[in-house]
């Protein structure tokens, strides 16, 4: 080590060089360090948001299947025999509210794509009508006005499993466009 020293006594224009090339290496040291440390930051935020991403798309996957499964049981039990008794008494009419408000509060302009919207906004629809599709129904059996209610009731029960499986096809529709989301 005192060769070094020596060497650097003998050499006058060493000394600024060495700390020229120490500023520099100090430079580097420190803009390799920020740019590390913004891109682990990048990382952290992508995956913040592709997990919040994921969520809200799970969660509105699970208000859509919930839904479904009460209408599927709804158009199985209307084309049961009893199914006035159904009509009259089964399903209750503030789990339908519970399900438009769920769907109505949930915040689907903050999905990942366009197409997840849009998908999302039409299952939205699809719920309301079916909803109103359903009370009409249960207010024809309850209130029957004779031959009027004879010839609509048939017609709200198709309409009913129309709308139905119209809304499943939607719900699969979203998961794919979701799917391409998260795989993207």
């Amino acid at each position: 080590m005192e060769w070094v020293l020596c060497w650097f006594e003998a050499h006058p224009g060493t000394a600024s060089w060495a700390q020229a090339i120490g500023s520099i290496l100090a430079l580097a040291v420190a803009i390799g360090l920020a740019y590390w440390q913004l891109r682990n930051t990048n990382r952290t935020l992508n995956r913040q948001r592709n997990q919040d991403t994921k969520q809200l798309v799970d969660g509105f996957s699970a208000i859509a299947d919930y839904a479904v499964k009460q209408f599927n049981d709804v158009v199985y039990q209307v084309k049961q025999p009893t199914f006035l008794l159904y009509l009259c008494e089964g399903l209750d009419a503030e789990e339908l509210r519970r399900i438009v408000t769920t769907i109505d509060a949930f915040p689907i302009f903050q999905l990942p794509s366009y197409k997840a919207i849009e998908t999302a906004l039409e299952i939205k629809v699809l719920i309301h009508g079916i909803v109103r599709d359903w009370c009409e129904l249960q207010e024809l059996v309850t209130h029957p006005g004779a031959e009027a209610s004879q010839v609509q009731l048939p017609r709200r029960v198709t309409l009913l499993e129309e709308a139905s499986d119209s809304l499943n096809l939607k719900i699969r529709e979203f998961k794919a466009a979701a799917t391409l989301v998260e795989n993207a």
